[in-house]
């Protein structure tokens, strides 16, 4: 084993934190490289495996992340809105082409004490996404914990590079901000929920 460790990671000029792995020295020889990493910050902890297999495919195992829902912001494509909470990452396995495909992905991601802030400051609760495919990569989001502020369902399918989603958000409260951060999500439909995606 090789063993390494980095005092600050940097990605796009921002600070990760402390980074620590090894490295298999067999799994060079095989010329399919195996490295156990652990990233320690200030509001972050991630760990797992990642294995580059010889046709340049990346199969990370293992993954497990505790970080602040920030990182969502461009998943969730809102400008005027910017993610509050932290997000409980828990993935078996994910599978990338040498291309930057995602191929495989199995388990759940947990934005936890969801909140947004920006054009409106709003508690959503929490949301639960489930991933789970091959080559077709699905996703459940439900919601986390009993009676959220807002209801979150509906599902994704990623194939490739392109995904469609078809999520329902209904809140269960009149907060004027909340509503107010709805109106950046998506159109209100005749029953008063809002679709999104």
């Amino acid at each position: 084993m090789l063993f390494r460790s980095a005092g600050s990671v940097r990605m796009r000029g921002v600070a990760l934190g402390a980074l620590d792995w090894t490295l298999s020295a067999g799994s060079l020889l095989r010329m399919a490289p195996v490295l156990n990493a652990s990233l320690q910050a200030k509001a972050s902890t991630l760990s797992g495996t990642v294995q580059r297999k010889q046709d340049g495919r990346l199969v990370i195992s293992n993954l497990i992340a505790d970080t602040d829902a920030s990182w969502l912001a461009p998943v969730l494509g809102i400008p005027m809105l910017t993610p509050t909470g932290h997000l409980d990452i828990k993935l078996a396995e994910i599978e990338i082409a040498a291309d930057g495909r995602p191929l495989r992905a199995l388990g759940t991601v947990a934005w936890e004490n969801a909140g947004v802030t920006g054009a409106a400051n709003a508690k959503l609760g929490g949301v639960l996404i489930t991933l789970n495919g091959n080559d077709r990569i699905t996703g459940t989001i439900a919601p986390l914990g009993s009676n959220p502020p807002l209801q979150v369902s509906g599902g994704f399918e990623l194939v490739g590079l392109n995904y469609t989603s078809n999520v329902r958000i209904v809140p269960n409260t009149s907060d004027p901000q909340l509503l107010r951060a709805l109106k950046y999500v998506g159109q209100p439909i005749l029953d008063g929920s809002a679709p999104a995606g």
